[in-house]
């Protein structure tokens, strides 16, 4: 990991449950930043942006028509003229909204034929031209216009294991890593996977980079299963026009790489100390505990049979971060390491933190998402969240950032 001094900066030097509950609602106003360090943090902090205290645009809700009604957002993009396309993987469907808010059409349905989804993954980081969706059941990927029309099916070449996670760059570059090999023996594995880009047309994909550290599982062979470690380190993806970013999450470290392999740039910035704390391990307990345990006697049990099991494959370090967006303008924003992305936030917890990098790698401000949020897309004075109430009730919006 990077020596986290005080006065170190910003530089860039060229070269488990299947299903995420709801999370806990918090204040949109943000009047902190959740700061992720402690003695290690930066002595120069950059600016702390909030949200607005209400959205400039919004779609969805308990009730209303059925094109605003969402289960399971799954990918959205903002156009520059402000209209808005998402994908909602509970429905099968691809929605587009207009500047205000106003429904355009609706494309999609579950099933295998063309058009069809079964569990569909809108591809934020695609031109401005197209919709691109891919399909994570038939490794399918489909792209629309900006009219609702489809213009091509095309399935992802991908040799013999099936793709993990998939990205897209400006250009309708798609870039995938595979499942690693699961080894012999039981216990904490991490899979060493290829990074691999494909465009509509071509027969097999290329190679970026192989043997690259991929996401840590716990493998059971007693039952042939794995599930995601807690705190796992993960592999993170973000397409550009000259490559792609990539992020082990091992340190605060990524590294842009061309499609030919070759290292373009390096961003590196110093956070906070990843050892694990009392605090941490409390934290995630009780995070645990609102998932799993409803009363007194589910209580009991969880603390009895369910927690010893995680807390016995607890790391020493937590990851350095665990999400990425990169822009179509050159910026990136990194997601701080946030616990186990599918449980819930506690009601005090402030929120996820993002730092935010502008093209020449300098990490200019920090942005809070608030708990009941997630980050979809971004913009210079915006972002796109979906906000999941307590009953998990979906809803698109756009607030201000600044």
């Amino acid at each position: 990991m990077m020596a986290d001094t005080a006065g170190s900066r910003n530089r860039r030097r060229k070269a488990a449950p299947k299903t995420a509950p709801a999370a806990w609602p918090i204040a949109i106003a943000l009047s902190f930043l959740w700061s992720c360090g402690g003695p290690g943090e930066d002595a120069e902090i950059p600016v702390s942006a909030s949200l607005s205290a209400d959205p400039i645009w919004t779609v969805g809700g308990a009730d209303g028509p059925d094109a605003e009604i969402f289960s399971r957002i799954a990918g959205a993009k903002r156009r520059r003229d402000g209209s808005v396309v998402a994908g909602v993987a509970g429905f099968h469907e691809v929605r587009k909204f207009g500047p205000a808010g106003e429904h355009l059409w609706t494309v999609g349905r579950r099933g295998a034929g063309p058009g069809e989804f079964e569990r569909l993954q809108l591809l934020r980081g695609c031109s401005e031209e197209r919709v691109v969706v891919y399909d994570r059941g038939s490794y399918r990927v489909t792209e629309f216009g900006q009219d609702g029309k489809r213009l091509a099916t095309w399935q992802l070449p991908y040799g013999g294991r099936p793709p993990y996670e998939v990205a897209c760059a400006p250009d309708g570059k798609v870039i995938h890593f595979v499942a690693g090999e699961l080894p012999s023996s039981p216990g904490i594995v991490r899979w060493r996977v290829p990074i691999s880009w494909v465009s509509r047309g071509m027969r097999s994909a290329r190679l970026i980079r192989d043997e690259t550290p991929g996401p840590e599982r716990i493998l059971d062979l007693d039952d042939g299963s794995y599930w995601e470690r807690p705190w796992s380190r993960r592999l993170v993806l973000g397409g550009t026009g000259r490559g792609v970013w990539i992020g082990t999450s091992d340190d605060y470290l990524l590294e842009l790489v061309g499609w030919d392999g070759t290292v373009l740039d390096t961003l590196a910035w110093s956070g906070r100390d990843r050892a694990v704390t009392p605090a941490d391990i409390d934290q995630l307990r009780d995070e645990l505990r609102a998932v799993f345990a409803e009363g007194p006697d589910e209580e009991a049990r969880f603390l009895r049979e369910i927690w010893p099991g995680y807390e016995s494959v607890l790391p020493s370090t937590v990851p350095a971060y665990s999400q990425l967006l990169a822009l179509d303008d050159g910026t990136v924003w990194v997601g701080r390491w946030e616990g186990i992305v599918w449980a819930p936030r506690l009601p005090d917890h402030p929120g996820n933190g993002w730092d935010v990098f502008n093209p020449s790698g300098e990490r200019v401000r920090q942005v809070t998402i608030p708990s009941d949020m997630r980050l979809l897309d971004a913009g210079a004075d915006w972002v796109l969240v979906v906000v999941r109430d307590a009953l998990g009730v979906e809803t698109l919006a756009v607030y201000e950032v600044s």
